[in-house]
């Protein structure tokens, strides 16, 4: 079964990190919209981690959206659009490759007025 991403808000305060290691049957996260996936490359080989797309992009084609993460570099995916990669629950399904090394984390954004 795969393991829901909890939020890290940023806040005025900053952000309080709570990165989860990548789990091989999944990660998900209920999406509002605003938020990113942060994640930073463990130490073993590079190993794609896939954002699962529900819809066509704005070319017309459903494909995937790959990220291959390098050992010890962070990545900030987003923000992820809530048409093109909710599933009918709302939620973003992240599958990684068997045996990928790396910590994810979603972020929510605060929108300035």
């Amino acid at each position: 079964m795969s393991t829901e991403l909890t939020v890290a808000k940023i806040t005025q305060d900053g952000i309080t990190p709570t990165p989860v290691t990548v789990d091989d049957a999944g990660n998900w996260f209920t999406n509002p919209g605003n938020c990113f996936i942060h994640i930073l490359g463990g130490t073993a080989g590079a190993i794609d981690i896939v954002i699962n797309s529900q819809a066509k992009c704005s070319f017309g084609v459903d494909h995937d959206l790959t990220i291959t993460p390098v050992a010890a570099t962070v990545y900030l995916v987003g923000p992820i659009p809530k048409s093109r990669f909710d599933d009918a629950d709302g939620k973003v399904q992240i599958l990684p490759a068997a045996g990928a090394a790396a910590d994810l984390m979603k972020i929510q954004i605060i929108q300035l007025p």
